[in-house]
């Protein structure tokens, strides 16, 4: 995870439900590892978001989602 990835992962952690963070975790660390892959695509991120934020508790939903727009987690 580079210093980038893993302050966007610490934000996101950080909103996260706490019965949903293993889920997140793992979410995130795939679209990481995509990424770096270069297998990241818009398909993968429309797949992954509605995962995501179904996890996020509900007054930070719109916060989150307007930062991973900005970086295409």
């Amino acid at each position: 995870m580079n210093p980038v990835q893993e302050k966007f992962f610490n934000f996101i952690m950080s909103h996260t439900k706490n019965n949903k963070k293993e889920e997140v975790q793992q979410l995130l660390n795939t679209s990481f590892q995509r990424q770096n892959d270069g297998t990241f695509d818009e398909a993968y991120m429309k797949e992954v978001t509605p995962k995501i934020l179904a996890c996020i508790q509900e007054e930070s939903i719109d916060l989150v989602s307007k930062l991973m727009k900005q970086h295409k987690i």
